[in-house]
């Protein structure tokens, strides 16, 4: 990728974040939101080899405020048996994502924007300089157009899902549980994320839950699927928290993530038509920045766009139907015993 390409990655995330910050505070988004950072955890020796050499690389090239937690200190920020240290991450936070969603939405209103739910678009065609947008409730008409579904299934959007995997994310929520027996477990409420290929990410809620989610398997979201890959993620929190082996749990859900080849976002256009998406399980903060982004792009400051000079081409043998997921799914599951 070269030091310049990718020192320009890192800072788009960074940017990011900064631009949920903001938005957070100019809008008064009241979505519980704490700025405690994010602390990748080591699951094997050689995964803290590997966090080590990139904290080095990123200290020294883009962001000397990274740190590493090493092996004798982990325990001072998770009790878990299972870390051979982390690579933390200070500017970053967590927030509740559904709260967070409707303030933005209700700024976007607040700001001229008209908003339509459950109209799913069916075609869009160009006649002269307009585009025409058929949707389940209706005609648009537009002189530009974004399309930013992420991972859908449904529309004319058979060149986007050549080119990403809709890979299901699942998410399980114990019930309420002492403050004082999280503080001992989590006493620095960060985010949290594992290094296995097949990871796992956790954090602890305003209401003294703990909220686990993780990949569990490679699959989309549906009721079965997310009711086998709960029971996954509960096996996987009780092996990480054994205090935590019999907390209930009160909330099972899950999601699609638009996966690129390379984890890296897209944006730019394409005959005649923007778009942006990609992001790989980073859209919270990523999603809502290219927005902005994608709104100065539009009115012609195309130089604002991270993403705009990569190239990004079809998954091979990808026609749209993501067949391959098991496959990957089983690969990853082995990669992840064996190194």
């Amino acid at each position: 990728m070269g030091i310049e390409r990718a020192q320009g990655c890192y800072r788009a995330y960074a940017d990011a974040v900064a631009t949920v910050e903001r938005l957070i505070r100019e809008e008064q988004i009241d979505c519980d939101y704490l700025a405690s950072g994010k602390l990748k955890l080591a699951a094997k020796p050689q995964h803290m080899a590997h966090l080590e050499h990139t904290a080095e690389l990123i200290h020294r090239e883009v962001d000397p405020d990274v740190e590493i937690v090493p092996r004798e200190r982990i325990r001072s920020e998770v009790v878990s048996d299972g870390f051979y240290g982390g690579l933390l991450h200070k500017h970053g936070g967590q927030m509740h994502m559904g709260k967070f969603a409707v303030g933005l939405a209700n700024a976007a209103v607040r700001n001229g924007a008209r908003l339509f739910e459950h109209a799913a678009v069916t075609s869009i065609d160009k006649s002269g300089s307009v585009y025409r947008i058929e949707s389940a409730r209706g005609t648009l008409r537009a002189q530009q157009v974004l399309i930013a579904t992420g991972p859908s299934r449904h529309g004319p959007f058979g060149r986007y899902r050549r080119r990403m995997a809709p890979v299901g994310s699942f998410i399980i929520v114990t019930e309420p549980l002492p403050a004082e027996d999280l503080a001992r477990l989590l006493p620095n409420r960060r985010s949290y994320a594992t290094s296995r290929l097949m990871h796992n990410y956790f954090r602890i809620t305003p209401d003294s839950r703990l909220l686990f989610g993780g990949r569990a398997r490679f699959t989309a979201s549906e009721q079965p699927s997310d009711e086998k890959s709960g029971r996954i993620l509960q096996a996987n929190l009780a092996h990480m928290f054994p205090s935590l082996a019999n907390a209930r749990i009160d909330y099972c859900w899950g999601g699609l993530v638009d996966i690129t080849a390379d984890r890296l976002p897209r944006a730019g256009q394409h005959d005649g038509i923007y778009f942006s998406m990609g992001y790989s399980g980073h859209g919270t903060q990523m999603s809502t920045h290219m927005g902005q982004v994608m709104a100065e792009v539009m009115a012609g400051n195309s130089e604002g766009n991270p993403w705009r000079d990569f190239e990004w081409r079809a998954i091979p043998g990808h026609t749209g139907k993501p067949w391959f997921l098991p496959l990957v799914g089983a690969y990853f599951r082995i990669k992840d015993v064996f190194y």
